[in-house]
């Protein structure tokens, strides 16, 4: 859906907003409310119905509603006394003034508003999804004028753990009721509903902050995670950031791998729609791959839960891997169709959704469209700045673009976010390549050789470390990537699927010459 006002554009379809014909700076969150007010103009929208819509119902202050108004006031050049284009209704809450036009609508464009996370019509389909909650952290000692840092922690975490779509975050003054040093995990299970809980302790030492973090499941008050960090209070506030992202990546991979465990538990006609998007999920980051058993599940959630997002957009993903597979013959087109179409259900299901940006980001890589594919990409990370696949993929379009140096930081980020990430090999590939053609040779030749420890499943981690090691006068190893290259019966051909690292326009010369030399 398009709506133009004044001399704006929204566009719900690639959720931007425009001036202009120019695109506007704005933040997703402001974003979403901007959605919801216009695609209700005229009316007046509740408090309570924006904070049901964007924040799931959480416990959300009329100040912190107030301040993101005020923001997209400042967007519109609004004036806050004289309301021209937002009104706001005293106590009760907000109304779109100006006037709207409807530009163009159509099935297949995305919601005009920002749904919920968790719909009570979703949770009917899917079941219930994971739920977490974060109590503040206790502190050891006497943390001087550091003393915030048991209660911003977890406050920030809470925050970046929102933003994870596939799972329900309790609000802090729910969680925070609790105590943090002994919390009753049965309790909490029995009144909050929590499967999920993170404790964890502070404590300063001279200049040196040790924290530590522990993740429980309150089904069997097992510990799933814990983790010890030990880091210099230089710069206190980028170590916070640094952290929180690594205590995200972590605890994102850690209840996935729980969920999906108890899932193997339930009888096959008997799972929901969130256990077997799990179970898919854990299917793809095993040891062993097997992308036919994940499309089932993928199949089966989609059945179950129509509007369930992530069970459309993890199947595009399969149908994304697949395409790694493809240099040995199949259908390319009609794998990226599906991508296309079903990232694009997903999107109609969730316009928020990481995940859904993601594969749908994958899908116009893939279909040649690259300045779509970063911008989904962006999306994506705005939407959950912690998510490591994304980082990946714009990496791979970064190279794409012959932008060796950002492709190379955001390979590297990837890795350090998710190092267990199953799209690892990708990242390490980028970055392979980038390093090569930054002229830092002894970091592309120590990729190269890690690639050859951890890609058996994929010929084009291993032609990266080949063109390497051809490149750089490394024979041996060559001829050695050679042989198991060619033992996993699909030898690389100079017409590779489109839009992979190795068609970009330096590295194509370089692995043609690659593939000509070894494998004609």
């Amino acid at each position: 859906m398009k709506y133009r006002f004044l001399e704006f554009e929204l566009d719900t379809e690639r959720f931007d907003l425009l001036r202009k014909g120019e695109k506007v700076a704005i933040q997703p969150q402001t974003l979403a409310i901007l959605s919801m007010l216009v695609s209700n103009h005229g009316k007046l929208m509740l408090k309570e119905e924006l904070v049901q819509h964007l924040w799931n119902g959480r416990n959300i202050s009329d100040s912190a509603l107030s301040s993101q108004v005020k923001v997209l006031r400042r967007v519109l050049d609004d004036d806050g006394q004289e309301q021209r284009i937002i009104q706001t209704i005293y106590g009760r809450g907000f109304r779109f003034a100006a006037r709207v036009e409807t530009v163009s609508s159509s099935t297949n464009s995305l919601v005009a508003a920002a749904r919920p996370k968790v719909t009570d019509a979703l949770i009917d389909q899917a079941g219930k999804p994971p739920v977490i909650a974060v109590l503040p952290f206790y502190k050891i000692g006497d943390m001087a004028e550091h003393s915030c840092l048991p209660e911003a922690l977890p406050a920030d975490i809470t925050t970046a753990l929102s933003q994870l779509r596939w799972l329900f975050v309790i609000a802090r003054a729910s969680s925070f009721r609790f105590d943090a040093n002994l919390p009753d995990l049965a309790k909490m299970r029995e009144e909050l509903g929590v499967d999920y809980v993170l404790t964890g302790w502070v404590e300063l030492v001279d200049a040196q902050m040790l924290v530590g973090v522990e993740l429980t499941e309150t089904r069997q008050h097992r510990v799933v995670w814990a983790e010890r960090y030990d880091a210099r209070l230089t710069n206190i506030h980028d170590l916070r950031a640094q952290m929180v992202r690594d205590i995200i990546a972590a605890i994102d991979l850690s209840i996935s791998d729980t969920e999906a465990a108890y899932a193997k538990l339930t009888a096959p006609d008997q799972l929901t729609g969130w256990e077997a998007y799990h179970l898919g999920m854990s299917t793809v980051n095993g040891a062993r791959m097997d992308l036919k058993m994940a499309l089932d599940h993928f199949e089966f959630a989609r059945a179950k839960a129509p509007a369930f997002a992530r069970a459309h957009a993890g199947t595009a993903y399969i149908h994304g891997l697949g395409l790694y597979h493809l240099a040995q013959g199949g259908d390319e087109n009609a794998a990226i169709h599906s991508m296309l179409m079903l990232g694009e259900q997903a999107l109609r299901c969730d316009p928020l959704d990481p995940f859904a940006h993601l594969v749908s980001g994958r899908a116009e890589r893939f279909n040649g469209n690259i300045d779509g594919a970063l911008d989904h990409y962006a999306k994506a990370i705005a939407f959950c700045p912690n998510y490591a696949e994304a980082y990946n993929s714009q990496a791979v379009v970064l190279l794409l673009k012959g932008d060796f140096a950002a492709a190379h930081e955001a390979a590297k980020l990837a890795t350090k976010l998710s190092p267990n990430c199953p799209m690892r090999f990708e990242a390490e590939t980028t970055q392979t390549y980038a390093a090569f053609n930054l002229g830092k040779d002894e970091e592309a030749l120590a990729l190269s050789r890690k690639l050859t420890e951890f890609s058996q499943h994929s010929p084009l981690a291993l032609l990266a470390a080949m063109t390497v090691f051809h490149h750089l006068g490394s024979e041996d190893e060559a001829r050695l990537v050679q042989s198991r290259i060619l033992s996993t019966g699909m030898p690389p051909r100079t017409s590779m699927l489109r839009t992979f690292p190795e068609s970009a326009a330096a590295i194509s010369d370089q692995v043609t010459q690659v593939v000509t030399h070894y494998f004609r």
